[in-house]
């Protein structure tokens, strides 16, 4: 009977467990600012503002302490926690698909950084300098860095609370190289690195459940 009991117990801690989180039930969407000039060059490439990649690989920001402040006093030693590490870089992997729209945004969004104007026609050059003036118009990190929100998801996805973290202040810092291969059978799949200066993270009580 003792056993039975135990055995209760433990099924009924059990049927209370949360269910695991999952590393492939998550979203990133890129957001700059509205009224910027890469808010101007998403809705051209999007129609939206927003752009939510197709990603497959990304990384969890990590925050740690980068080093220590030491003092003595009286023959003791007291150490206390020196700068926060916030900022960071991590590489993200997209699948691409036949109309490369991962690899155009990512490219004009580094055009957009140098002021580079790609377009001949009056068309992307639009975005980068003024067409009066022929000034650039990407000249502060809040024309051309966006938030990057990395959001995950319970199983039950839309009805469940996500788990944010909004990176800010993002930008490629390069966009690796794709191999062809005229006897190879698989897909084309690229790397971009981002940078970002801090972020936040989010957890599902903040949305009220």
């Amino acid at each position: 009977m003792a056993a039975e009991n135990d055995m209760n117990v433990f099924t009924s801690e059990i049927d209370t467990f949360k269910d695991l989180a999952k590393n492939f039930l998550w979203q990133a969407v890129i957001i700059p600012e509205e009224g910027t000039p890469l808010a101007t060059l998403f809705k051209q490439l999007g129609g939206t503002r927003q752009f939510t990649l197709r990603c497959r690989t990304a990384a969890l920001p990590e925050r740690k302490v980068e080093n220590t402040l030491v003092t003595h006093w009286q023959g003791s030693k007291k150490v206390f926690p020196g700068r926060m590490k916030q900022d960071g870089q991590m590489t993200m992997k997209f699948d691409e698909f036949q109309d490369w729209t991962t690899s155009h945004m990512f490219q004009a969004w580094m055009n957009l950084m140098h002021n580079a104007d790609i377009g001949q026609d009056g068309g992307d050059a639009a975005v980068y300098f003024d067409q009066k003036t022929g000034a650039a118009v990407s000249n502060y990190m809040r024309d051309y860095s966006a938030k990057l929100k990395l959001t995950c998801f319970d199983s039950r996805l839309a009805q469940g609370s996500p788990h944010d973290y909004t990176l800010y202040y993002c930008w490629p810092m390069g966009i690796h190289s794709v191999t062809l291969d005229q006897e190879g059978d698989g897909k084309i799949t690229r790397e971009v690195d981002i940078v970002y200066s801090t972020f936040q993270e989010t957890n599902p009580e903040d949305y009220g459940e």
